[in-house]
């Protein structure tokens, strides 16, 4: 099994037909074909059938695809890398973000990235979901990194990496040391969630419809690390991303609880214009996300 057998196999099994991953990858249609035979050769079992015009996956198929994904995706960074370390970028970036990313994440990659690229500036808004929707819409920012799974009509979403959703509360919350605890339980605590209409919210509703309970309500806010600080000082509990207690949980002011359906994935998307073309410098930043994200064991 080579990298190119495994890119000739994504490519049919992505457009369906040996005619258009050969325009896609540039090479003849016989040769895509022998590479796709020679593939299934080597692995001793069937990854394409054909239905009607073109062809599909079969079981064992789908599940070599999987790692073909990660693959193409691992080669269009490394890519992206050569490409930008070829000849110095002079540009700026502009990006629109949540208290997540923009205060826990993004430091992290662009302490590195920065002082390999200092001739490149960047803008960086934070926003919650409907604002850094209208900067994108009215071309205030380039793109937003951001959290939530509907964009507005026009615009265009990649997952970019995930991250993790907790159960946090102050050290020495009551809970701390009882074990599994079963998410119903938690009816009897007093939460601190976020505004109704933000991304995390709309994940709070989706736990609560999902498990049937309904969390009891102290306090909204409209800011992530708010809501840290008030549960640090124990006035209630929150759902809050793994990366921004980090640190409080190292010092031992606050505490992770054990609850049923936790950690939960929390999905980061790069979301851009549709139709719109990054440039080299925003390609190269995307491309350092993504490297860093896999680094953490984060990637998509």
């Amino acid at each position: 099994m080579n990298l190119n057998q495994l890119l000739y196999f994504f490519a049919v099994a992505r457009t369906g037909n040996f005619s258009r991953a050969s325009e896609e990858l540039g090479v003849s249609q016989p040769a895509v074909y022998k590479s796709v035979k020679s593939l299934e050769n080597t692995c001793g079992i069937k990854l394409l059938e054909r239905q009607g015009k073109g062809m599909v996956l079969t079981k064992a198929g789908r599940s070599l695809y999987e790692c073909a994904e990660e693959i193409a995706a691992l080669e269009n960074v490394a890519e992206r890398v050569v490409a930008a370390e070829k000849e110095p970028m002079v540009g700026h970036i502009s990006i629109a973000t949540g208290t997540n990313v923009g205060c826990y994440l993004l430091p992290n990659i662009l302490s590195k990235w920065m002082s390999e690229h200092p001739r490149v500036t960047l803008t960086i808004i934070h926003g919650e979901h409907d604002q850094m929707e209208s900067l994108l819409l009215r071309e205030r920012v380039d793109f937003v990194l951001g959290s939530g799974e509907r964009w507005a009509p026009g615009l265009q979403s990649e997952l970019i990496f995930s991250d993790a959703l907790v159960v946090a509360a102050a050290a020495g919350h009551p809970l701390e040391s009882a074990g599994f605890i079963p998410l119903k339980q938690l009816n009897r605590e007093l939460f601190i969630v976020p505004l109704k209409g933000s991304a995390s919210r709309e994940e709070l509703n989706l736990i609560q419809s999902q498990y049937g309970v309904r969390f009891r309500i102290a306090m909204e806010v409209n800011r992530h690390d708010m809501i840290k600080h008030l549960c640090a000082k124990g006035i209630g509990i929150g759902v809050l991303p793994r990366a921004i207690i980090t640190e409080e949980v190292k010092r031992g002011e606050m505490c992770i609880l054990n609850v049923e359906g936790f950690p939960r994935s929390r999905r980061c998307f790069l979301v851009q214009r549709r139709g719109s073309v990054l440039s080299a410098e925003m390609r190269s930043l995307l491309a350092s996300v993504q490297i860093w994200a896999r680094e953490q064991g984060r990637g998509k």
